[in-house]
């Protein structure tokens, strides 16, 4: 068994990695990281990578207003949606320059792990219900004709982030806090990384269930 020992404080995530004030006052529990050393002596960032995309309704909005040729001024708060704030990282992208990292519009930068939270609030889960019971009834017909053990599920595996954009992955039950997911890359094959990797985004995404 390997011990580590060190200490590690939450920054602040640079304004320059994502320059929206508003939406950095209003969410401002979701732009923190902490940074770590591992054996090597290299800097490592475990927390959020807060990005952004344009925001549907305002798009809605926007068409309305050039029909009606009526400007008002938006602000971002509005005009952008933060996507993914829950998610923890165990990342280096705070340790180079990538002004863009922010973007969604951009591919998601490199990490070597991701830790997602289950989803807890009651209306996502009202609304992944309904959609599940409709799914259900659509899909009825076909399976009651199968002779097959109908008391075994099975579950199809999804990162939600490089490989797949559905998160409806491997849910059989209400009890558990999250997914980790560990990326392949040849910096996990140094001794003691892939324990320390785990451990820390373990660590961190656990604080964050707790901040919730």
């Amino acid at each position: 068994m390997r011990l580590f020992k060190g200490y590690s404080y939450a920054s602040s995530i640079k304004q320059e990695y994502f320059p929206f004030i508003n939406l950095r006052t209003k969410y401002a529990r979701f732009f923190t990281n902490f940074e770590v050393d591992d054996m090597n002596h290299n800097k490592w960032s475990i927390g959020s990578i807060p990005r952004v995309r344009i925001s549907k309704m305002n798009k809605f909005k926007s068409k309305v207003k050039h029909s009606i040729n009526e400007e008002v001024e938006q602000d971002e708060v509005d005009e952008y949606k933060l996507i993914g704030k829950r998610n923890i990282y165990f990342h280096r992208n705070y340790f180079t320059h990538n002004p863009f990292i922010y973007s969604h519009e951009t591919k998601f930068p490199p990490v070597l792990s991701m830790f997602r939270q289950y989803e807890t609030k009651s209306v996502k889960r009202i609304k992944q219900s309904v959609k599940k019971k409709r799914q259900s009834l659509i899909n009825h017909d076909k399976y009651i004709a199968q002779e097959e053990d109908l008391g075994t599920k099975y579950y199809n595996g999804s990162d939600g982030l490089y490989f797949s954009g559905s998160n409806q992955d491997d849910n059989p039950d209400d009890n558990k806090l999250g997914w980790i997911t560990i990326y392949d890359d040849e910096t996990l094959s140094n001794k003691g990384m892939f324990e320390f990797v785990l451990g820390m985004t373990l660590a961190v995404g656990f604080d964050s269930c707790l901040s919730d």
